[in-house]
This record gives C-alpha cells, structure tokens and sequence, in this order.
C-alpha cells in the first residue's frame, strides 16, 4: 500500500509554521490520544451567529472521560460546562469569518493560512489586522470568506497487513469532520436558500487543507501546521452576506435538529433549495424541475404521514396509501381534504392545487417521460406553483392545529406557532394535558415512517 504520509505531512517553510521547535507528535505515533484541528475553509460567507458547534458521534473512545472537548483556550481556562461529556467521539466546529471583499484573483489559502496560524500561536506570519476577523458569532455588519476549525479524535486506522497507518487515519478524521460540515452548510441554506451554499465534501472543497495534532491535556501546544491532501476542487467569488441574525441562526439549530433525526421534511426543504440552485446558478433546467417536484412531493407525503401517525394509524394501514399504482396526484385528490379541509381538486387550474398540478408535475411528467426541455420562464413558474402550494399546505395545518397539534407542531414549529400569534391558549392546554410537548417527536415520527416504509416493499 502506498503510504500518503509524506504528502499530509508535508512543512511549511520556517515563516509560515507554527515554529521549528513546535512538537511532531505523529513523528512516532503509535496510537496514543490525540486531538487534530482541520482548518477548512468555505466556498461561501456563512455568518451565523454561533460561536462553535459540538456534534456527538457513534464511536465510543474511552480516553475521552474528563477531557476538554472545545477547541478555544478561554473555554480551557473557564472549564466551560456547557456540554455534556464523556467517552462519546465527537466533531467540534468554530467558525472564524473575515470582513474583506472576495475577488477572482484571490488566493483563498492565504486567508486560510491566516486562521491557521493564529489558532497554532504562530503571529508572527498573520498580516491581518484583528479587526478583519470575526471568531464565533457574526452579530453585525458582513463577511467575505468563512473558515471552520473542525477538531476531532485522531482515531488509529490500520493497513491491510495490520499496521499502523497515519495517513489513513487523519484522512478518517478529515472525512468525520467534512460530515458534520456540510450537516450545518445544508441546515443553514434550507433557512435561508443562499444559493452558494454548495454542498462540502472532498471533491467541491480545496486541494489541500492545513491541520495540526496536539494532546489533549493542551489547548496551545500544536505541531506545526501540515497539508491534508483533500481533493481537487474549485473556488469562485461569492459576495458578502449580511449577519444573519439571531432568529435565522436559532432555525438553523432546528433544522441541524430535524435533519440529525432523519426528518422528511428537512429533506424536502434541501431539494426544494437544489432546484431553486440548479435554475439560479447551474442553469440547469431540467434538474430544477425534477427538484422542485420531489421537494413539494415529499412535504405533500410527509404531511398525510404526520396526519396517519397523529390519527392513531398503523403503519400498515398507511403503507396501504403509498403502495402502487397509487400517485401523488390521487392522493393529493382523495387524502388531504378530508383531514385538513381546503380545496384540492387537481383539474381547477386557477386553483393553487391546479398551478401546481399543471405547472410542475404535468411538466416533470413531460420531461421526464417525453424529454420535453422546459424553458426558464417555466421553470420559474414551477418554482413558483410550488412554493405556493406548500404555503397553502403550511396554512391548512395551521388551521387544522386544534384537531391536528402534533403535526402543527412537527410541520410549522413551536417558534413559528408563538411569532405567528398562532400558539393559543387552548393549543397550550391540549399540550399540556396530553403531554405531547416532548422533543422527541421528530424522532419517533421518523422511526414511524421507517415502518411506513418496510410495509410498502411488502
């Protein structure tokens, strides 16, 4: 096997490291606890407000017991507890972003480099004033570049023939980090539908990302900064983004939520944002159809499944609904009226069931049957039919919450309910008294339709 060892450890020269003095510690590495920092910078401004982000894994890594899992020396010294801890491995993310204007010629590992050297203690090779970089949360003003310290466990990986490989185990750490990276790039662009918010893995990321080792008894004592040969990848200039704000930075932390439970109608709203991205930026219109339909297609399901699950249905009962030849245009036609009220008749094209009929599944149906390419003006439309139809489905919910408070719930949210003035007292009693107010809600529904699921295949 060829080693890749000398690539990912690969030196700067004496000005841009964190020192000659600075400790090697995967020199002979054999497995001992360590803790590497990624430093992986965004194709596109993110400016949240959260300072860091800590994702629990599945990997149980018994050395973790007691240890300081945050990535900032303040939260060292303060002993911060604000997280659980214990021997669950886990990704921590803090977000660093600079305030200056992106442009073509731009190299985007200088910015890199200066995170990079900063975090490692190295000063001496930073040239950007302080004021210029933002740590943690971005309250105010805009930012030009995101970069994310992503630390983690440096987990042994071994070889084929049974020894230790270094290369391969850093390359496991970069890819658990990647993960948990684009779970929050995915969160924060189904709220607010920034259309460069690319998806983050080895391929759309650079072709060599900086990191460093350093024990776990030390939040200051890094080795110097060495190149992970990531991928090839590609960057483009993205303008500035405004400070996103409290209320969106507060959804996003409940979307990272529903799309940790393998919730349906975060992935609905991540296709619906695919083919918003595909009409906008790829020029692709064919794609965008196709997303557009299987975004508003899955709310519609999701939708009748919260409606089954709250009504008491089993699973196989409500397989029964989804089995073929059933489509979505009948059960849009015979399922939806009788449980929340509201016009669905398909055939009334000035209706907004009938837009959406005629505008995105019977031009899906012509592309995806007939190859019929549908122009951008069409494709507009469709977005819009579709959009309009889950704003028609969000607000028969709503109305429907007093019968239907699990799915107003699930389907609007809690803080959506409140702001809306949609959160009445009565709703609050029904809450109270059935003790449905529980946060696991999204997470048994989402065990229900995996039955749903099994009993189609049937």
């Amino acid at each position: 096997m060829t080693s890749r060892r000398r690539k990912t450890r690969k030196k700067y020269d004496s000005e841009q490291v964190h020192g000659s003095d600075s400790p090697n510690f995967l020199e002979a590495w054999d497995g001992e606890p360590l803790f590497v920092n990624f430093f992986v910078p965004l194709l596109f401004p993110m400016p949240l407000m959260i300072d860091t982000l800590k994702f629990e894994r599945k990997e149980n890594v018994g050395w973790l017991a007691d240890m300081h899992h945050y990535p900032t020396e303040k939260e060292w010294v303060l002993n911060t507890p604000t997280q659980p801890r214990g021997t669950v491995n886990f990704v921590s993310l803090r977000f660093f972003h600079l305030i200056k204007e992106n442009r073509p010629n731009d190299d985007p590992m200088v910015d890199v480099m200066e995170v990079a050297n900063r975090v490692v203690g190295n000063r001496a090779s930073c040239t950007l004033p302080d004021d210029k970089i933002i740590i943690g949360a971005v309250r105010t003003g805009k930012v030009g570049h995101t970069i994310i310290e992503a630390v983690t466990t440096l987990l042994p990986e071994y070889s084929e023939s049974g020894e230790l490989d270094t290369s391969k185990s850093i390359s496991k750490s970069f890819d658990r980090c990647m993960e948990h990276i684009d779970e929050i790039v995915k969160a924060y662009r189904a709220i607010t539908l920034d259309l460069h918010a690319r998806s983050v893995n080895r391929i759309s990321t650079f072709l060599a990302v900086p990191y460093s080792v350093r024990k776990p008894d030390s939040v200051d004592n890094h080795t110097w900064l060495s190149l992970f040969m990531a991928n090839v990848g590609g960057s483009s200039v993205v303008p500035m983004r405004e400070a996103c704000g409290e209320r969106v930075s507060e959804s996003v932390n409940v979307a990272i939520s529903r799309g940790r439970s393998n919730d349906p109608l975060a992935r609905s709203a991540d296709r619906r944002w695919a083919g918003r991205r595909a009409l906008e930026v790829e020029g692709n219109f064919g794609s965008a159809i196709i997303e557009c339909a299987i975004g508003v297609e899955m709310a519609l399901n999701s939708v009748l499944l919260l409606l089954a699950w709250e009504s008491g249905l089993s699973a196989s009962e409500a397989a029964m609904w989804f089995r073929p030849p059933s489509t979505v245009t009948a059960r849009v036609k015979s399922r939806y009226g009788r449980y929340i009220g509201g016009k669905w008749d398909v055939t009334d094209e000035d209706s907004i069931v009938g837009m959406w009929h005629k505008h995105v599944v019977i031009r899906r149906n012509e592309f995806v049957h007939f190859g019929k390419e549908p122009k951008e003006s069409d494709v507009r439309t469709s977005l819009w039919a579709g959009e309009m139809l889950i704003a028609f489905l969000r607000e028969r919910v709503i109305e429907s919450r007093a019968k239907f408070p699990k799915t107003a719930l699930i389907f609007v949210g809690h803080v959506n309910l409140e702001r809306e003035g949609k959160y009445t007292k009565r709703m609050r009693r029904q809450v109270k008294e059935s003790d449905i107010a529980g946060e696991n809600w999204v997470r048994e529904f989402g065990m229900w339709v995996d039955s749903v699921e099994q009993e189609t295949r049937r």
